[in-house]
């Protein structure tokens, strides 16, 4: 075996985060800043197409719906492949579709079926920029650094990305509706400039192709694509904290999904909010998470991560019940905040014991299957969300995720109590233990 084969580079050994995780942070915040003023762009635009609420969150389903379709066979792949070949192939193409939308919009051609097109056709290449960033994170920073290196990450797509986009998005919009797009475009040029220049950071062994083991005398036989897509899913299935994890977020994105699904049309026309002001909602849920974010790395060091997700899904009931009852969107900004920092303060501990615990050889599709099981339930939400407010008014689609919420709770905990239980009986059986 040759010694690149089972040795990383120099630079992956440091206990800094170092340039690699820079230009790995350029790129995120870059794409981040994009998609988070193209989302609120998005929903201006379809408002301004039609009122039916079905609509309405059809468009926002189609930004999610390709987590639930392509994202385990996509970890597979990025696991196969060059993750950063891949990452730059992803948004250097976002780049292309940025620059046909914003010619539609400039000329007045856009419909209702090309922005339902593009919404979907964007997420589907996030799919496998996201599943090749999350993969290359482990790998350009050290295991004692990966905390940190995921505190800032966060902080910095929440405040000069989520925080700076979403406002920047509804305001460029109301200028001119073309100009958030044409965003797009110079953002996902940015990204990919950023990711082109990554050095090759995962070792030999791990970037090749996954192979099963062949009988003596045989060549080594690719494992199949099912093959694979099963061992990220029985590892997660496997691991008690982390199918607590992922079946918590799940429900959780559920519910997020019936608060976005309807959030257009609940805040311009239930609650009353200028046009001009709607980005001011996602704005204010970044700079949340930024807090959240913050306190979630100073938490870290001191109580269990599992602790602090727990109390996250805990505090995020109280505000959607606030979200829910509010009389007009003054009211609901202080509930929206606390909805933005529990986020952040799941975000940080739940990505961080991911990737502590995944094995590197099948980190791509456990990362990928893991944000597909998350982020498949939002398309879920808020077509449900669609369907809800159709039949019974705009803030049902809320209550129904409350009560989500309440469930993601209940089973988090029970799940978290079990995972506890089953570690302290391993430990007792332990050969190790002394009798």
């Amino acid at each position: 075996m040759k010694a690149a084969a089972s040795t990383a580079p120099a630079s992956l050994a440091s206990p800094g985060l170092g340039a690699s995780f820079h230009r790995l942070l350029t790129a995120a915040v870059s794409t981040r800043f994009a998609d988070a003023s193209r989302t609120t762009a998005f929903a201006l635009l379809a408002a301004s197409l039609s009122t039916d609420p079905r609509v309405i969150s059809a468009v926002t389903a189609a930004a999610f719906l390709p987590w639930l379709l392509f994202g385990l066979p996509v970890g597979v792949l990025v696991d196969r492949y060059d993750k950063r070949r891949a990452f730059f192939a992803a948004d250097f193409t976002r780049c292309l579709i940025a620059i046909g939308l914003t010619v539609a919009v400039l000329t007045g051609h856009i419909t209702v079926v090309a922005v339902l097109v593009c919404a979907f056709a964007l997420t589907t290449l996030q799919t496998v920029s996201d599943s090749c960033f999350h993969s290359l994170l482990p790998a350009v920073v050290s295991k004692e650094s990966l905390g940190q290196a995921n505190a800032r990450l966060n902080m910095a797509q929440s405040g000069l990305g989520q925080f700076a986009g979403a406002p920047a998005g509804s305001a460029l919009y109301t200028w001119h509706p073309y100009v958030p797009f044409l965003g797009n475009v110079l953002c996902f040029l940015t990204a990919a400039a950023a990711v082109r220049g990554l050095p090759k950071t995962l070792p030999p062994s791990e970037a090749e192709t996954v192979c099963e083991p062949a009988p003596e005398g045989q060549s080594p036989k690719a494992s199949s694509l099912l093959g694979d897509l099963k061992t990220g899913l029985h590892w997660i299935a496997s691991t008690p904290l982390i199918r607590a994890l992922a079946s918590t977020v799940g429900m959780m994105n559920l519910a997020a999904g019936l608060y976005l699904g309807i959030l257009p049309l609940y805040a311009l026309h239930t609650l009353h909010m200028p046009a001009a002001t709607y980005g001011l909602l996602s704005g204010l849920t970044a700079a949340a998470m930024l807090g959240g974010n913050f306190a979630a790395g100073k938490l870290i060091s001191a109580v269990r991560p599992a602790v602090i997700c727990r109390w996250a899904v805990l505090i995020q009931i109280v505000g959607f019940v606030g979200l829910a009852t509010a009389p007009s969107y003054e009211a609901a900004l202080p509930w929206v905040v606390l909805d933005g920092f529990t986020a952040g303060l799941w975000n940080v501990p739940g990505m961080t014991l991911l990737m502590e615990h995944a094995p590197a050889e099948i980190r791509g599709r456990v990362m990928s299957a893991y944000n597909t099981l998350a982020v498949s339930a939002v398309p879920l939400g808020t077509v449900l969300a669609g369907l809800l407010a159709h039949w019974s008014g705009n803030r049902t689609p809320i209550v129904a995720g409350t009560v989500c919420l309440v469930f993601a709770a209940g089973l988090f905990i029970w799940t978290l109590r079990r995972a506890d239980d089953s570690t302290a009986d391993a430990e007792e059986n332990s050969p190790l233990v002394e009798s």
